[in-house]
């Protein structure tokens, strides 16, 4: 290409079109160094302004500390319309001003609400630096700010989201930045920075999600289950099925959350403390909130029920009966000492299936996945039993034990060719 340049066949517009066109058309594009480091030289650098002019921020007048905030915004917009002018989407120079002139208008913001004494909080700070950055999505368009979107959008929901009752602006400001999404799962699927997308947002939605069930903390439980369940289905449904980068991000957060919920709930505290929950903080049918917990157990009913494929994991499946019998117990309100009793010898029974499976298939992560689980569940055991230091040490060589020679007797089998 470079050649053909030089030798005046073609223009260096010409030149970068058609180095862009073969870039978009090779699979699975890595994320180039050079654009890394721009992202990072630019917030450093936009941190080192800051930090010099705080040095001297005293000894300036109000009009010279309105200057400084506004100069280093003027300053990104400049190299971001020279950046959006001279080189294509995805470039270094496009990510790396934008990135700094995100920044920029965070700390503009910040210096003109302290020069002037403007009132406010931390949540509507973000939610003003959200809405002056959202647009340079769209505009550039840029990644990196399609990520610091997401991120700010997930802070200030996390901020508002669980104070006072009803929805959070988070929802709406979501809203906003899906477009951008849609659009990128469209055109950018080949690039493995857009791909960490699909993880990012799952996990913003699973963090917000008790925001529709506030403050009814019964209906935040069971819609949390309700959530992994319907995460688990949705890995193996649809389209996004065989695409791994999807498929990986519904199996991934649905399968984390459920195991999380799973070792909240086998503590005795959280079954002796159900009852007054379920009595007093379950959701009332004039609430949007039980309507939205009606919606989650209804859909996840519906993909419950629904045919599977021949050939189906066993351990997906076993995955997705988990939420379905942990909300039964809830809803029928099982006493503290069955409840606690349940839910050990469930994760117990998942631990021994999936060392049993790795077992059968040669399988070394499906193995030590097992025993991870059954070494988590007597860590968890710790702090609510009272057992000996001796009863623990004795559990603790066990695992080891079994830790190595399950890896071992693994290994030197698939060595043998068994």
């Amino acid at each position: 290409m470079s050649e053909l340049e030089e030798a005046g066949i073609i223009d260096a517009a010409t030149a970068d079109r058609i180095r862009q066109y073969y870039q978009d058309k090779s699979p699975d594009r890595p994320v180039p160094l050079l654009l890394i480091f721009g992202v990072i030289g630019s917030l450093l650098t936009g941190l080192g302004i800051i930090l010099i002019v705080a040095h001297n921020w005293e000894w300036l007048s109000p009009g010279w500390q309105t200057a400084c905030a506004l100069i280093p915004v003027v300053l990104g917009q400049l190299l971001l319309i020279y950046g959006v002018r001279k080189h294509s989407p995805g470039s270094t120079w496009r990510e790396s001003s934008s990135t700094f002139l995100v920044f920029a208008l965070g700390a503009g913001l910040a210096m003109i609400s302290q020069i002037f004494q403007l009132p406010g909080e931390l949540p509507e700070f973000l939610l003003v630096w959200i809405l002056l950055a959202l647009p340079l999505i769209y505009l550039v368009p840029s990644l990196t700010v399609f990520y610091l979107g997401l991120i700010g959008i997930t802070w200030y929901g996390i901020l508002t989201g669980y104070e006072g009752r009803g929805l959070s602006n988070y929802w709406w400001l979501l809203l906003l930045w899906l477009p951008a999404y849609i659009w990128g799962i469209r055109r950018l699927q080949t690039v493995t920075w857009f791909r960490w997308s699909h993880g990012l947002l799952l996990l913003s939605l699973t963090i917000l999600l008790g925001n529709l069930t506030y403050p009814f903390t019964a209906g935040t439980w069971l819609i949390y289950l309700f959530w992994t369940g319907l995460l688990l289905h949705l890995a193996d449904l649809g389209q996004w099925s065989i695409l791994p980068w999807f498929r990986e991000s519904f199996r991934w957060i649905g399968s984390l959350g459920l195991w999380l919920l799973l070792f909240i709930f086998s503590f005795k505290p959280f079954w002796e403390q159900w009852p007054k929950w379920h009595g007093q903080y379950l959701p009332p049918v004039s609430s949007s909130s039980f309507w939205f917990l009606v919606a989650s157990g209804v859909l996840y009913l519906a993909l419950f029920f629904r045919r599977h494929q021949s050939g189906y994991i066993q351990r997906e499946m076993v995955l997705k009966w988990v939420p379905a019998l942990v909300s039964l117990c809830l809803m029928f309100q099982v006493p503290a000492l069955w409840g606690t009793a349940i839910l050990n010898a469930l994760i117990l029974g998942l631990g021994v299936y999936s060392i049993l499976q790795g077992w059968r298939g040669n399988h070394l992560a499906e193995v030590n996945r097992g025993l991870a689980i059954i070494l988590l569940l007597i860590c968890c055991r710790f702090f609510d039993t009272n057992w000996s230091f001796i009863v623990r040490g004795l559990l603790f060589t066990i695992m080891g034990i079994l830790f190595f020679a399950a890896n071992y007797w693994i290994i030197k089998r698939k060595k043998d060719g068994i």
